[in-house]
C-alpha cells in the first residue's frame, strides 16, 4: 500500500493493524535476518573443518557445544 501513496497510518487503519505493532514486526524481522545470516555463517565454517559431517551432526555440535 505504501507503494500506491498510502500512509502507514491509514495503510493501518484499513488492515486492523496498530502502527507500533507493525513497527515491531518490521524491527524483529530484521533482527531475524541478522540471527540467520550470522547462524549460516557459522555452519558454514563447520562445515568446512569438517567436510564429511552432514546436517544431524552439525545441528547436534551448534546445540551441545554452542547452545
Amino acid at each position: 500500500m505504501r507503494e500506491k501513496g498510502e500512509s502507514v497510518k491509514g495503510a493501518c487503519e484499513v488492515l486492523g493493524v496498530s502502527r507500533s505493532g507493525y513497527y515491531r514486526k518490521k524491527v524483529s524481522e530484521r533482527r531475524e535476518t541478522s540471527l540467520n545470516e550470522e547462524l549460516l555463517e557459522r555452519i558454514k565454517e563447520i562445515r568446512l573443518a569438517h567436510p564429511f559431517w552432514g546436517y544431524r551432526r552439525i545441528t547436534a555440535w551448534l546445540r551441545l557445544r554452542e547452545g
